[in-house]
């Protein structure tokens, strides 16, 4: 292992502050074997990587979706925010990010 390793904790050093990410094996096995990797491997790596977790947006989505409905979890906030614009309590966000 590299200098500021020990097995399950990486330190690095940002800014004069240590910052410690605790890692567990599969983890800590995988960094190592990425790093490993030829250039032409880690691209074809990150691609696949952001392929798989641009998928993984689809199913966010359709969680807010779920969510937006009637009974779901955002419906109390929902509520709340079209009783605010209904009684004129919001501003156009253009008009909030140029007062800004």
């Amino acid at each position: 292992m590299g200098e500021g390793e020990r097995s399950g904790v990486t330190v690095a050093s940002k800014g004069g502050w240590g910052i410690i990410k605790i890692m567990n094996a599969k983890v800590e096995k995988a960094v190592e074997q990425i790093q490993s990797l030829t250039a032409e491997e880690r691209e074809e790596f990150l691609e696949w990587l952001a392929e798989d977790e641009f998928s993984r947006l689809d199913d966010w989505d359709q969680e807010i979706e779920r969510d937006s409905q009637p009974g779901g979890r955002l419906e109390v906030f929902l509520k709340k925010a079209r009783k605010d614009i209904a009684e004129g309590r919001t501003q156009p966000l253009d008009e909030v990010l140029d007062n800004s």
